[in-house]
């Protein structure tokens, strides 16, 4: 998948649920959980507008730092996110796309059942 097509699949991912914290009751074990981190600044850069802002509000979403850059005719997308989060999918295929995704983006993850 090339840089552009994997801009274009943030919109793929879905609707997400926040869990704030490591997930410890028995019903949190029982979801589809994500856990993710990228403790090193990570740098991607687009030709459009519309992909970098859709990419950067995806990550500031799901609660990493994130900023966009206009130079030399692209954006850059500036993001990390140095501590756990993770993402509650509503189903095991939706817990895959993200994790997936994260990975691409170069995020440390964590899928939980």
């Amino acid at each position: 998948m090339n840089r552009r097509s994997w801009l274009k699949t943030v919109a793929m991912v879905g609707s997400v649920t926040l869990v704030s914290s490591w997930a410890t009751t028995a019903s949190a074990a029982a979801n589809e959980i994500v856990k993710f981190r990228l403790t090193s600044v990570r740098r991607i850069h687009s030709h459009n507008a519309e992909e970098a802002k859709s990419f950067a509000m995806t990550l500031k979403k799901i609660g990493c730092e994130c900023q966009v850059d206009k130079h030399g005719g692209h954006f850059d997308v500036v993001y990390q996110c140095p501590k756990w989060k993770q993402i509650k999918a509503q189903s095991h295929e939706e817990a895959h796309k993200w994790e997936a995704w994260l990975k691409k983006a170069g995020f440390e993850t964590v899928h939980e059942h």
